[in-house]
């Protein structure tokens, strides 16, 4: 800086520089005096600079000043990060893109095999901002490896499903000098997941009761991925369906028809196991073109019953004897059922018995899991062997799975006999009961029916019984008509019945007396009488039960007895 206090002489100062020394290095404002070095300096090769500064004010008077400039030695390390050293890995998406869940790890080599600064690298950052990160993630060093990670969640960043991503590495010494290097790896990214929604999703095929889903139904799972259902944007590689609640498989492939994903199976005899239950329901796994997964579970909370009901048990059994022509056949099955259509045919090969389940006249009852068959017309024939065909279609399971029916006459067969409690003496045609050689023993507990004519005088008894010592007040005597009730002598009914230890009467008016011996004596209207002997012998001192009048023989009676 020059000044020109007191000069007579007006005009500016002018600023030069002196010839010698470094002045030829510089050049400098005549008007400010700012002097300016032409090239940039470097301490290694010339330290300091000498000039000389001449000041002339406008009167002609200079002044100078020696300058020495001095040339401060920087640091001019330059540290190498370059991308052949910077990779990254952990992509687990299709086509090796990154997906959600992925986890980005950045590596920047730095030992003597990569970049291998010979200056400290004190801090590496890593910029993940292209894959949804942060922008300067810090890196851990291993020996010269530096590694930064950043695992990608869903829409992390903002939603991003591209391609050419990379990562920027800056590397710092302790001197402040950074460098920072992007890497060319060229990623694919796809940060979001399927939609897939449970409104979306639907299923059909049921035909069982009630909706049910039964045996041989398939079960058409269809998940909406068009423009009026899920309408994802990005591809959908594939979807799989979880059929493992109906006993199918967990991952059944589905197929694309136009955005309408479809998949399907079929339910067969327990696949799967046996399953009876309700609130069931398939899930849809959906994957786009990274691999991004979305797997959601339908709300139909369906009903499905994989198993046919099984005849687990009978009364009369399979090869079953001495089953009485009055007996109902009683059929327990797996599970509860109800009646469908076709018939069940109770045979001999001589009598044969066909009922129509879904017209059956009262003829089958089921409790749960049980159905008894009491057919109007009992069993016929002694000694017989029948059997039980049922139609496939007959019996099916709650859910409408059906009975696999009996087809022969092998799988359910039974011999019949006589029900030797039960003993018959019809004195309108002289016949009585034949089994048991005709004769009453001391173990058993009889039910004897006496049927007569409704009012004619006449009967017989050609078969009488013997061992009548062994009845007593544990057997019981039954008096029968013949379609109505039996008329005593003076036109009417009987009123009453009279006994004591050696003869029973039902009369007012008279109308059948009965002597423990097995005289028995009917009175008829206009004074009509019949007598006959039922058996031989006499029953025990003690009376017998009875005094009851049917108009009829119960229903089988007179069949099982062979009168």
């Amino acid at each position: 800086m020059s000044t020109d206090n007191g000069d007579i002489a007006a005009g500016p100062t002018v600023y030069s520089l002196k010839s010698g020394d470094d002045a030829a290095l510089f050049t400098i404002n005549s008007n400010t005096g700012a002097v300016i070095l032409t090239a940039d300096p470097d301490d290694e090769t010339k330290a300091d600079y000498n000039f000389t500064v001449v000041a002339t004010d406008g009167a002609g008077n200079s002044s100078e000043k020696a300058i020495t400039l001095d040339i401060i030695d920087l640091d001019e390390v330059v540290l190498t990060v370059t991308d052949g050293n910077i990779s990254i890995s952990g992509s687990t998406g299709l086509g090796g893109a990154y997906k959600v869940g992925d986890t980005v790890l950045a590596t920047w080599n730095n030992t003597a095999a990569g970049d291998n600064n010979a200056e400290i690298i004190s801090a590496v950052a890593v910029n993940f901002n292209a894959f949804g990160g942060g922008t300067a993630v810090v890196a851990s060093n291993s020996s010269g490896i530096w590694t930064a990670s950043y695992t990608i969640t869903e829409d992390g960043g903002g939603s991003i499903d591209t391609t050419n991503l990379n990562v920027a590495v800056t590397a710092s010494d302790n001197a402040s000098h950074s460098t920072t290097t992007s890497d060319t790896t060229n990623a694919t990214l796809d940060n979001h997941n399927p939609t897939v929604t449970d409104s979306n999703i639907s299923l059909s095929g049921a035909s069982g009761t009630g909706g049910a889903y039964k045996v041989g139904d398939t079960v058409l799972a269809i998940w909406n991925n068009t423009a009026g259902g899920d309408n994802n944007a990005d591809t959908i590689s594939e979807v799989a369906v979880n059929f493992s609640a109906f006993g199918g498989g967990p991952a059944v492939a589905a197929s694309n028809s136009s955005g309408s994903w479809t998949a399907s199976y079929t339910i067969t005899e327990d696949g799967g196991g046996l399953i009876d239950g309700t609130n069931l329901n398939v899930a849809v796994t959906a994957t786009d073109d990274a691999g991004n997964v979305t797997i959601i579970g339908d709300t139909t909370n369906a009903t499905v019953d994989n198993d046919s009901p099984l005849l687990s048990s009978s009364t009369p059994t399979d090869n079953g004897t001495g089953v009485l022509l009055t007996d109902n056949i009683v059929l327990n099955f797996s599970d509860s059922i109800t009646l469908g259509t076709g018939n069940i045919v109770i045979s001999d090969g001589t009598q044969t018995i066909t009922i129509d389940v879904a017209n059956h006249s009262g003829q089958l009852a089921i409790s749960d899991n049980t159905l008894t068959i009491n057919p109007i017309v009992d069993l016929a024939n002694n000694s017989a062997n029948y059997n039980v065909q049922i139609a496939a279609t007959a019996i099916d399971d709650t859910a409408g799975n059906s009975f696999a029916g009996i087809a022969d006459s092998t799988t359910l067969d039974f011999t019949t006999t006589v029900n030797t409690s039960v003993v018959v003496f019809d004195l309108t045609d002289g016949d009585s009961s034949s089994h048991s050689g005709r004769s009453f023993d001391g173990t058993t507990t009889y039910t004897i029916y006496i049927k007569v004519a409704t009012s004619a005088a006449g009967i017989s008894v050609t078969n009488p019984w013997t061992g009548a010592g062994n009845l007593g007040s544990d057997d019981t005597i039954i008096l029968v008509g013949s379609g109505a009730e039996p008329l005593g002598e003076t036109g009417f009914p009987a009123a009453s019945k009279h006994a004591n230890a050696s003869s029973m009467a039902w009369n007012n008016p008279a109308l059948v007396a009965l002597n423990k011996g097995g005289g028995i004596t009917t009175f008829r209207t206009g004074g009509g009488t019949g007598m006959a002997d039922l058996w031989s012998g006499s029953w025990a001192g003690t009376l017998l039960q009875g005094g009851t009048i049917l108009t009829t023989l119960p229903n089988g009676i007179a069949t099982s007895q062979g009168v």
